[in-house]
């Protein structure tokens, strides 16, 4: 599905909650794996299109940065390479794929590329 040889993945923690401060919005991530290679995956299931899913990535994404990034740590390079899966039983963009990849991408020169993936899966 990913592309990508895997040898190892470890789940590093079921229903993973990452919280926030209080009276901000709190993350229950599915499934949040690591592999051999140090790359996070976060695997969420979604069974209801609330129109989100974009935004949700985002704030999943931000979060999960946060946690790897103690306190007072300053070389943002110690961040890993994050992939975030969405499995959905709905087209995501009603554009008739069973998949859809992101990737952040300079637009003035394609070839510098920021290491993010996010997939949206219909069966």
């Amino acid at each position: 599905m990913l592309d990508i040889k895997i040898n190892h993945v470890e789940l590093k923690q079921p229903q993973h909650t990452i919280s926030n401060e209080p009276n901000f919005r709190s993350v229950r991530l599915d499934a949040f794996l690591e592999d051999d290679e140090h790359t996070l995956y976060n695997i969420e299931v979604q069974v209801v299109n609330k129109g989100n899913i974009p935004k949700r990535i985002r704030f999943n994404q931000s979060l999960i940065d946060r946690e790897q990034m103690p306190s007072g740590e300053y070389d943002y390079s110690k961040l890993p390479k994050t992939i975030i899966v969405f499995v959905c039983d709905f087209d995501l963009f009603d554009k008739g794929l069973y998949r859809y990849t992101f990737k952040n991408i300079c637009m003035e020169d394609s070839s510098w590329r920021i290491p993010l993936l996010s997939l949206a899966m219909k069966p």
